[in-house]
């Protein structure tokens, strides 16, 4: 007899959440992005340097190597 398992419930990786740019950082398939585990929001004054969203604020990635790949950075005001 089989039984029915809930679905794991999202956890944000750690060193995702703890960067100090990091406003957000939600389950990206809860938000309707197929592909990504991740949406990472940046707060305001932050963006990220390198990758398909360079100079913007919001990534969708799948790793920690991802996200760090894209390195956040404080815009200098």
């Amino acid at each position: 007899m089989a039984y029915w398992k809930a679905p794991a419930q999202y956890k944000a990786p750690k060193t995702i959440i703890n960067h100090p740019g990091v406003a957000e950082c939600l389950d990206a398939e809860a938000e309707g992005a197929e592909g990504y585990k991740h949406d990472v929001f940046l707060k305001d004054g932050w963006a990220f340097k390198f990758g398909r969203n360079a100079g913007g604020r919001s990534l969708f990635c799948n790793t920690v190597a991802e996200f760090r790949d894209c390195e956040p950075y404080q815009v200098a005001e």
